[in-house]
């Protein structure tokens, strides 16, 4: 097996900077174009996601620097892993755009069915339930508890 230093510790703390920094700037954009107060506001929550992604990731970017200066090495991951990542992450990307058009409660049913797939169950029964039970504890409590609008 090859190893390489821990800079892609550093990678994935500068591509998860990126990445909160891009929710920052959409939240207050967001935000803006609204005229409600903070404490009101949808974008909030992916403020307060983005400020903690924020500081998780200078602390990773951190922690892999001291792993560099030491020397420490780490194994490549098996590109099994990468593909099983890149089908994850473009499942949540249709995930994300279906949801609007077709509804919650259909889309996420269908998602977590083909993550359980993904991830190697195979038992028909437990699937479906699983993703149905799932699928309700997330909508009732929402919809009919909170009163927030779910597409």
């Amino acid at each position: 097996m090859r190893s390489y230093l821990k800079v892609s510790t550093i990678r994935e703390s500068l591509g998860f900077f990126v990445f909160s920094i891009a929710m920052l700037v959409f939240s207050f954009y967001q935000h803006g174009q609204m005229e409600v107060a903070w404490k009101l506001s949808p974008y909030l929550f992916p403020l307060l996601v983005s400020v903690f992604l924020l500081l998780l990731s200078v602390s990773l970017f951190f922690e892999g620097l001291k792993q560099v200066e030491k020397g420490e090495t780490a194994e490549v991951a098996p590109l099994m892993h990468v593909k099983a990542l890149v089908v994850f992450l473009v499942l949540s990307a249709v995930y994300y755009f279906v949801m609007p058009l077709v509804g919650f409660r259909i889309t996420n049913f269908a998602y977590l069915v083909a993550l359980f797939l993904l991830f190697g169950e195979r038992s028909w029964p437990r699937i479906v339930l699983i993703s149905r039970v799932a699928t309700l504890a997330i909508y009732y409590p929402f919809h009919n508890l909170l009163h927030v609008m779910l597409p």
